[in-house]
């Protein structure tokens, strides 16, 4: 029964998006990055990843090595803010430390003091180079405090994924029950280090478990939370959560799951959803798009010139130019990392 319905659903992918690309014309233009894992981009364009075990800054074609801080083994970039600044982590053997890279230097964040790991990771920046991540608990670190615990929603650990400019802080914490909920931290008073954690809920039907990826600075907030279940499972929707309101983004035609991973200035969000392939045994993610207002997404890959050799599998960021970061796209075979400008 499930391999059948699997079958109906890929079939009616391939008919939907096979007219989506007959119709479409490319929206956006795409620039090769190489082979790289890219993960975030800034109003002007910049974008920050790893390659070949470095972390590294793009700017107009080319590349900053942001090097491997002295004692490590391998650097990655996970976020940039519009000073260039780029955070992430550094790993020796089986040892993680977030680290802030900014001026040519890299800045060891430490680990949380009394805290429940002794690794941490970097995954978002603000324009004060606050920076938040995880250390068993989600974290908020300045310059002025160092590493603050922003606690969990009752639960052993949390993570912090996304930071806007006056410092609202999202990811993902435990409860009591041991389930991972997303979760919105204030603080008290812009860019402080005390605040409040709320627990955002789920999409009608899940069962809870969720994640907060990204914050825009009107509060606008996406990730995942798992859906009403059905034949196949339970799947993970994207969300846009705002003014108290989690919106369920929806899936592609014949998918299952989808994921948000950023939201601009303006409200548009992009992620990856996926399709059922024609076996009807598995699925390919495709890197998606959500226009603001949009409640199910466009897959990017029939937005982008045809012939390229290209296909994008995920997107991990957009600017308010609308300038796209994507991921795990093959060119003529091999994964690269692009930047998608709308033309």
């Amino acid at each position: 029964m499930k391999r059948s319905l699997y079958a109906v659903l890929a079939a009616f992918a391939i008919a939907a998006l096979s007219i989506a690309c007959a119709g479409a014309q490319s929206s956006f233009s795409v620039t090769d990055l190489g082979q790289a894992t890219v993960s975030g981009i800034n109003a002007a364009g910049q974008v920050c990843g790893s390659r070949a075990g470095h972390a590294f800054l793009w700017t107009n074609g080319v590349f900053q090595d942001l090097g491997v801080p002295k004692g490590y083994t391998a650097s990655y970039g996970t976020a940039v803010n519009n000073s260039g600044h780029v955070a992430g982590y550094a790993v020796k053997s089986s040892t993680y430390h977030a680290f802030l890279w900014r001026n040519g230097a890299a800045t060891d964040l430490g680990i949380l003091k009394n805290g429940p790991s002794s690794n941490s990771w970097a995954y978002g920046i603000n324009d004060s180079d606050e920076v938040v991540g995880a250390c068993g608990s989600a974290f908020l670190w300045t310059a002025a405090t160092g590493m603050v615990n922003l606690g969990t929603l009752g639960g052993k650990s949390g993570y912090a994924y996304g930071i806007n400019t006056g410092g609202d802080v999202v990811g993902m914490a435990q409860t009591p029950a041991g389930q991972g909920h997303p979760f919105a931290w204030t603080p008290a008073r812009p860019n402080g280090t005390s605040g409040t954690m709320q627990d955002l809920g789920a999409l009608p039907g899940g069962d809870g478990h969720g994640w907060g990826r990204a914050v825009n600075d009107s509060q606008q907030i996406v990730g995942f939370s798992y859906a009403v279940p059905n034949a196949l499972g339970t799947p993970a929707h994207a969300f846009l959560w705002q003014n108290a309101t989690m919106t369920d983004l929806g899936i592609l035609p014949g998918g299952f799951n989808s994921d948000a991973y950023a939201v601009n200035g303006g409200g548009a969000v992009v992620g990856q959803a996926d399709v059922i392939d024609p076996s009807g045994t598995s699925a390919t993610w495709h890197a998606a798009l959500w226009q603001p207002g949009q409640t199910t997404p466009t897959d990017l890959n029939t937005l982008i010139p045809s012939g390229l050799g290209v296909f994008l599998s995920g997107a991990v960021g957009i600017n308010s130019s609308g300038w796209i970061a994507a991921y795990s796209g093959t060119y003529n075979g091999s994964d690269h990392a692009y930047l998608l400008r709308p033309q």
